[in-house]
């Protein structure tokens, strides 16, 4: 057939003008003849047409992939696969030579598309995105380019093509030299500020890694204003929790004027990445794909919890601005020499928590909670943080008898995995102890619940406890609290509830999702408050508790009304509720809690306090960010976004209790329930 290139405008049939801002056209050496067919540039180094197809073994894809298309851009096949659940790769055969170079593909439809190469042996591999670039043709091909990315040609490196999308349309693959980059060997370095790594490059992992790739390209001119100013009006118009938005909102829209200035990609959406953390909002983040792609060659198989390092004070003074941070639990191997009940005391010469949060406007994965005073969510992913970003810790190992002399860990000392090897490790739930049977020794639940009589207990106190993680309806896990708490109704004289990772969860407005049995088993009918969503520009939430009740009253007998509990509530029956790093209905659900007649809460620190929903939003396939939308008004007028639920019992995990295997939160709960139980 006769097709033309259309020039970048033409674009705006299949994107927003927002997209056009950012995908401006480059110089191709492809071209099209005039009958419409696609030339590949004359010194490309790899060429897919798809026509004599010979996929990998590993792909996701297979030779019956390349079917015939009357659209096809060069010969008569194109590349169709459905890859929703998993991407499909097509392998780049390379020079055998280091250098740089650029991709290309044309997509039609629902298209993610990037450029990986893996390193089978040391390396750190490389990972770039590719971008619409403003090119289309009239019959709806969409060309794809990478940033310049490296290959140092070794035998040992795999490079693939990777595309994802749940009807995936790709021909006229292209790889050329990219004349205007020179060849970067790999370099290595040593923690996340380590000075060696450029503006362009972050260390992750002990490498320098050329960020230009993870995100999408930066507007030129007068093109990159608009751009800024768009993202900021998205977050000035949507971002919805009152006292948060009051709080945060300012420093959040003066960071994207930093947008304005920038000299490279990376600059111009770090800037955006760090103006969208400066909420401190839980339902409120950013993420690449390039989040996903680097695995962690350097696993650390142990967990962190805040606590009370009861054990060596005396040796080692408590911080007087950030709690202990002890190690809860870990794994057999990998677990860098640590055990439980060790003191991780610093992160590269900082208290960690510090540290973390340092980590906050120069990495995009770092998800703090709406309450300050909540600090587990941030302790939970140190594990996750310290071998990717940090350079040393330093731990002061303890035993029953006592505490070592303070030991320094170089990371860059750990011996990595090989590529690939995936290997297990446990998950951190700020769990150190079991409260039931059957719990999982590596602390997954998989959306499970897990019930039975509390352990160390005898089978005629009838104390029964429940262990789980997520509040989503219509899964096993729903199930079995719903069962749990029919068994509870039968003979049950106290509850232990082991909420500790509440990863919240998904469920019908109003409700506490799939904890709503425990809710029914634990108080009278109540009515909790409103959930509301964010409906005008200028809304800006009640500046007095008199308009906070005004509101109260407004929607109480509208959907947005929240009511709970049940007219054969079990009041005589003590439960207490464990909590740590808890977010989003799992906030709902321990507000409802809250003040139950036989409800005790324990735990070290508030809950997250994201009492809202979010909405997810997208730039270019690339920049992915969700922000919260919404705010509850509790039944007295008090906005609940940015205040957790407090603990009626503050509850530190005891140094001496985790040498000895014991949880402190476990057994504080416990003595409390037989405290209370009806005779």
């Amino acid at each position: 057939m006769l097709r033309h290139a259309l020039p970048p405008a033409g674009l705006a049939g299949a994107a927003s003008a927002a997209l056009l801002t950012c995908v401006a056209s480059s110089a191709s050496a492809d071209a099209f003849a005039a009958d419409g067919t696609w030339l590949a540039d004359p010194v490309a180094v790899f060429v897919e047409s798809f026509e004599d197809f010979v996929p990998a073994p590993d792909s996701g894809l297979s030779p019956s992939n390349a079917v015939d298309d009357a659209h096809a851009l060069d010969g008569a096949k194109v590349l169709q696969a459905q890859a929703a659940d998993r991407d499909v790769d097509v392998t780049l055969a390379l020079p055998h030579e280091p250098g740089a170079f650029k991709a290309s593909a044309w997509c039609r439809g629902d298209c993610i598309a990037g450029v990986a190469i893996d390193a089978v042996g040391e390396g750190p591999g490389e990972f770039s995105q590719m971008f619409p670039t403003g090119r289309m043709t009239s019959d709806g091909w969409v060309e794809f380019a990478s940033a310049p990315f490296m290959s140092d040609g070794s035998e040992t490196t795999t490079a693939f093509m990777f595309f994802i999308g749940a009807s995936v349309t790709v021909d006229s693959i292209e790889v050329v030299a990219a004349e205007e980059t020179g060849w970067e060997p790999a370099r290595a370095c040593e923690g996340l500020l380590d000075p060696s790594c450029d503006a362009d490059h972050l260390c992750v992992g002990g490498w320098c890694r050329n960020t230009s790739g993870w995100v999408p390209p930066m507007p030129d001119g007068a093109a990159r204003v608009q751009l800024a100013d768009y993202l900021a009006a998205r977050l000035r118009m949507f971002f919805g929790p009152y006292d948060n938005r009051k709080l945060r909102l300012p420093a959040a829209l003066a960071e994207t004027q930093g947008m304005k200035s920038a000299t490279s990609r990376w600059q111009f959406w770090r800037s955006f990445a760090t103006a969208v953390r400066r909420l401190q909002d839980s339902h409120t983040s950013v993420f690449s794909l390039a989040d996903y792609f680097f695995e962690n060659r350097r696993p650390l198989n142990a967990c962190f919890v805040l606590g009370d390092a009861d054990l060596s004070h005396a040796a080692q003074p408590a911080d007087p601005a950030w709690p202990d941070i002890l190690v809860s639990h870990a794994g057999d191997t990998l677990n860098w020499g640590l055990h439980a009940g060790d003191r991780l005391v610093a992160i590269d010469g900082r208290p960690p928590i510090a540290w973390m949060k340092s980590l906050i406007g120069r990495v995009f994965a770092v998800v703090d909670a709406d309450d300050p005073a909540s600090l587990s969510l941030i302790v939970a992913e140190m594990r996750s943080a310290i071998p990717r970003y940090a350079r040393t810790i330093s731990v002061l190992p303890c035993a029953a008898s006592a505490c070592g002399p303070l030991e320094d860990i170089d990371v860059a000392s750990i011996a990595e995995q090989p590529a690939g090897s995936s290997p297990s490790v446990v998950s951190c739930d700020h769990r150190p102890g079991a409260l039931v049977a059957g719990q999982p020794a590596d602390h997954t639940f998989d959306m499970n619940a897990i019930a039975g009589p509390v352990l160390g207990t005898a089978s005629s106190e009838k104390i029964y406890g429940l262990v789980w993680d997520d509040l989503i309806v219509q899964t096993q896990g729903a199930t079995q609290i719903s069962q749990a708490v029919q068994a509870w109704r039968q003979d049950g004289r106290g509850v232990i509830l082991d909420h500790r990772t509440g990863n919240g969860g998904a469920g019908a407005p109003g409700t506490t999702a799939s904890a709503e049995p425990i809710v029914q088993f634990v108080r009278a009918p109540t009515f909790f408050g409103v959930e509301l969503f964010r409906q005008a520009a200028d809304e800006e939430g009640p500046e007095t508790l008199a308009a906070g009740l005004d509101l109260v009253d407004k929607y109480k007998a509208t959907g947005a009304a929240w009511y709970g509990g049940s007219s054969n509530a079990r009041l005589d029956v003590p439960v207490a509720l464990l909590v740590a790093q808890d977010v989003s209905f799992s906030d709902i659900f321990s507000y409802a809690m809250k003040g139950a007649p036989k409800v005790r809460i324990f735990g070290p620190n508030p809950t997250n306090g994201a009492y809202s929903t979010f909405l997810g939003l997208t730039y270019a396939s690339g920049i992915n960010y969700q922000v919260a939308i919404g705010d509850t008004i509790g039944a007295d007028g008090h906005s609940l976004c940015g205040h957790g639920v407090a603990p009626d019992e503050t509850v530190m995990p005891l140094q001496s209790d985790l040498v000895a295997g014991r949880d402190t939160a476990i057994a504080r709960a416990l003595a409390w329930v037989r405290s209370e139980v009806a005779p």
